[in-house]
């Protein structure tokens, strides 16, 4: 019995023979994990995955079902009702210890990350205590919407005079294009039944050029009216914001040039999200709940999943994980794919936290376009990351690839890096530590110089040159 194994690795258990006494269960405490059958009387254990999701506290159960052979029941359908993972029914034990261990190390990531987000609303809410009272902008505006006050912040936010903002109306706080936020968030406040707070991102003017805060207002008295603002500079976090929208771009650049399936995987939600344009090796992905564990082999999902929780943790920004898998394209039929996986992200407490992997069919590429095609892709994940102009050559001096800061820099436009076929050329000099390069396109034709520090790296198993250009395209730029 399920039960007592249950019982005798140290589980403790609470077993109900249908899924109505089950969800009452949950509803009184959530358990952490929940093992379902799929078979269960009254309503479907796959119904019984979908309502645990919706009670309070029910997106972060790791739910294992239990299914049939003979119930015809695809891995996507159980995966999409809200299962975590599945084991097909008679229960292997060997395969059921590695379920459960999948379960416990995803139990032990949604922990931390709970606990590091609470952590974080902790300093969130001590430092809102101390901002309100010093960095941040405090103002109170009367029935007339005139500052009747502002904190000393104003000089630093908006670099003007304290006693020149006073009595000046809150509207000329803000830049014109965002006037009409201004009032739609005031409206809803003099207009509600609530006091507030109200939160809008608005920029507001300064001398050397808008800046973004977050202001919060709240009804301080509606007789006489008084509102009460809280205005923060979030222009560092707006440029994080479109850093991540850049980077995003990159990818989904990328993704548009190389072949095979490209991928973003959340180690603690363990759910793939597919970044790849390539409509042969992508056919019908797009349309799945999970589109790369859906179309994954099972014996292969669990040795995959065993082989990254094993060794993300060790992988430093320079590796990657090397595997094979089997996908099932849209006829039917598995192919073998090679895949590498790169770190792309870490959560707050500095533990990876997403993986970019990029597969490839081996028998669509030779072994040499196969290293390029997945050189690229670590590349792009190092790429995504650098704020400078950079270049990624290998040995020969043939570019693998270019981030946008440097193909502005250098004059290129985006179709012509496309093209393929460039070479950089690095020459002998060395001033102040830096070495001139000239860019030479896929016609022979020399097309812009610079200066630029070189790192000499291994990517994987690729040798490449780290090119970071320092000075602007000398005279052959055009």
């Amino acid at each position: 019995m399920l039960q007592e194994y249950f019982e005798r690795t140290g589980y403790s258990v609470e077993a109900y023979a249908n899924a109505e006494a089950s969800l009452a269960a949950a509803a009184r405490a959530m358990p952490q994990l929940a093992v379902i059958d799929t078979a269960l009387p009254g309503m479907s254990g796959l119904d019984a995955c979908r309502a645990i999701r919706a009670l309070p506290g029910g997106g972060e159960v790791y739910i294992l079902a239990l299914t049939t052979r003979d119930a015809g029941e695809e891995p996507a359908a159980v995966m999409e009702a809200g299962a975590n993972d599945y084991l097909v029914k008679p229960i292997d034990r060997k395969l059921l210890r590695l379920r459960l261990g999948v379960a416990a190390s995803f139990l032990t990531n949604l922990r931390q990350r709970n606990h590091a987000l609470a952590a974080l609303e902790r300093a969130d809410a001590r430092y809102r205590l101390l901002a309100e009272h010093s960095p941040d902008l405090v103002w109170q505006v009367d029935a007339s919407g005139r500052l009747r006050y502002v904190s000393p912040a104003i000089e630093r936010l908006l670099d003007m005079p304290l006693d020149a903002a006073l009595q000046m109306p809150l509207n000329d706080l803000f830049v014109d294009d965002d006037q009409d936020a201004l009032k739609r968030t005031l409206s809803s406040l003099l207009n509600g039944t609530s006091d507030g707070p109200a939160l809008v991102e608005l920029r507001v003017r300064h001398p050397d050029g808008p800046r973004w805060t977050e202001t919060r207002i709240h009804v301080a008295s509606r007789s006489p009216l008084s509102l009460i603002g809280v205005t923060r500079d979030i222009s560092d976090r707006r440029k994080v914001q479109q850093q991540a929208l850049e980077r995003q771009l990159m990818l989904e650049r990328v993704a548009a040039a190389v072949p095979g399936v490209l991928y973003l995987f959340d180690l603690q939600a363990q759910r793939s999200r597919l970044l790849s344009a390539d409509a042969d090796a992508t056919s019908g992905l797009h349309e799945e709940a999970d589109p790369l564990l859906a179309r994954m082999h099972p014996e292969d999902y669990l040795s995959w999943m065993a082989h990254v929780g094993e060794h993300a943790a060790d992988l430093d920004e320079h590796d990657a994980l090397r595997f094979q898998y089997r996908l099932q394209d849209a006829d039917g039929e598995w192919r073998t794919y090679e895949t590498r996986e790169v770190i792309f992200d870490f959560d707050a407490t500095g533990r990876v936290r997403t993986l970019l992997g990029l597969a490839v069919d081996p028998s669509e590429l030779s072994v040499l376009e196969r290293e390029r095609v997945q050189a690229r892709a670590t590349i792009a994940a190092l790429l995504a990351l650098q704020p400078c102009a950079t270049i990624v050559c290998d040995e020969q001096g043939w570019i693998l690839w270019q981030n946008d800061a440097a193909a502005e820099l250098l004059g290129v436009s985006e179709a012509e890096a496309a093209e393929g076929g460039w070479r950089a050329v690095v020459g002998t000099a060395d001033t102040a530590q830096a070495r001139p390069v000239r860019l030479i396109d896929s016609g022979g034709r020399e097309r812009a110089t610079a200066l630029a520090r070189i790192t000499d790296a291994e990517l994987d198993d690729v040798r490449v040159r780290v090119l970071m250009l320092e000075a602007a395209p000398g005279p052959g730029a055009h």
